[in-house]
């Protein structure tokens, strides 16, 4: 039988793991929940980097609504660049926003909680987050892509890393391959200081959805004694069954598991709070998510910073936006009351940042600030300020649309009288109007 847990429990095994005098942490792999919270699956991630390319001769429309003509068109577009230009491109994901919960990850890797990644994601989020902490790929950290027609590259023998991330299902130049069992087995025992480690096994698994055979079949003849599966909801926990008499299956299903989340709590549990136990793992939540958004805010000014030395540079705006959505969502499911983070708008909505409601919440959460340094009268600011939550509220009850439909209309009479306001922040008033359609 496998036992209901929480992250929480989980970060106690970890830090005790790491205690000891040979530390043996957990493996990590990361499923297609977690590519699909960062907004990075294959389609998403396509579709970004085909709208970077200026130029209108491309073999298929960023647009195009079949995926499997997006994929083979996007393909053809990699093969005819040259090597720098297709690295560069691959590099930049296509100017795709990086959430916070894969800086939190990088964060707990940099620390040693994580010395093995699988994924079967095919973006390079990780990479990325993990050299904006000032480490480098081939000396702090390896990459190994697995494909079925070529073995996969060995690292300098006489240049350990004490990271290895490998990549199930290849890279983004070809999302079609996918790893054997062997292969899996070959690239974890790159890593020497694993080796000694006897390739134990134990596995932490945070939004798989069985998507990937080869790693069933590696996961059933390796010798661990521990799975930990995470996934807000997952498909079927109907595969996990053959391990109950191979393991100790421990499971966490619910919103704790949802990928930001999921990692907010680790964060906060190892890095953060690293003494605090004992309290009510709603308290710890609130907490985790309040962490998660400061971290979120200091991204988002940086960014800001970034952009005002590059006002030309669109992937730096749209970076902005998301992070903007992404704060914003934070901030929502932070201040709804206690227990009601799935009343009237799903979690997935709050930290997986889809539907009109988050992306109005967000929004809403970058207008404050906007106005707040436009230099508006304080009468004027105090008006956004009572708006502002008026149809925060409104948008958490969920029962009259027409209602924020009104307040929307009102708070863009408000900044088409104020005269302080940049542009940019209309833009934001009149995008709200935008959402009507869809709240």
């Amino acid at each position: 039988m496998s036992e209901e847990s929480n992250p929480r429990v989980l970060a106690e095994s970890m830090r005790s793991r790491r205690a000891k005098v040979d530390p043996d942490p957990y493996i990590l792999l990361l499923g297609q929940a977690c590519a699909r919270a960062a907004g990075a699956t294959v389609e998403a991630v396509a579709r970004q980097v085909l709208r970077s390319v200026e130029s209108q001769d491309l073999p298929v429309s960023p647009d195009e609504p079949d995926p499997g003509k997006l994929l083979a068109g996007f393909r053809q577009f990699l093969s005819s660049q040259d090597e720098s230009t297709r690295e560069y491109l691959l590099r930049s994901d296509g100017g795709l926003a990086i959430p916070v919960f894969y800086q939190d990850l990088a964060s707990l890797i940099k620390t040693g909680y994580f010395r093995q990644i699988l994924t079967t994601g095919i973006d390079r989020m990780l990479e990325t987050s993990l050299t904006r902490k000032g480490w480098e790929e081939g000396s702090q950290y390896h990459v190994i892509r697995l494909s079925p027609s070529q073995p996969a590259s060995k690292p300098d023998p006489d240049a350990e890393a004490p990271v290895t991330i490998v990549k199930l299902h290849g890279d983004l130049a070809n999302p079609e391959l996918i790893g054997s069992p062997d292969m899996i087995d070959v690239a974890l025992r790159y890593n020497r200081s694993f080796v000694k480690s006897g390739l134990a096994g134990d596995i932490v698994c945070v939004g798989y959805e069985f998507e990937c055979e080869p790693l069933m079949d590696w996961l059933r003849r390796s010798q661990g004694s521990e799975l930990w599966f995470a996934h807000e909801k997952p498909p079927s926990l109907e595969p996990l069954r053959p391990f109950e008499t191979l393991r100790k299956v421990r499971t966490m299903v619910g919103p704790d598991a949802e990928p930001g989340l999921f990692f907010a709590h680790l964060f906060d549990a190892l890095l953060d709070n690293p003494r605090s136990t004992g309290l009510p793992l709603d308290v710890l939540r609130s907490r985790a998510l309040a962490g998660q958004s400061k971290r979120g805010s200091e991204v988002l000014q940086r960014l800001e910073r970034t952009a005002a030395d590059a006002p030309d540079n669109t992937g730096i705006a749209a970076q902005i936006v998301k992070q903007r959505v992404d704060v914003g969502a934070l901030n929502s499911a932070l201040y709804q009351p206690q227990g009601a983070l799935e009343a009237s708008v799903d979690i997935d909505k709050y930290l997986g940042n889809r539907g009109g409601a988050s992306d109005a919440l967000g929004i809403l959460s970058g207008l404050r600030q906007n106005v707040r340094k436009s230099g508006v009268d304080p009468d004027t600011a105090k008006l956004f300020d009572d708006l502002i939550d008026n149809v925060t509220r409104q948008i958490h009850s969920g029962k009259n649309p027409k209602i924020v439909h009104r307040l929307f209309d009102t708070l863009n009479a408000l900044g088409d009288a104020s005269e302080e306001l940049s542009p940019d922040t209309k833009n934001m008033l009149r995008s709200l109007s935008g959402l009507r359609g869809i709240l």
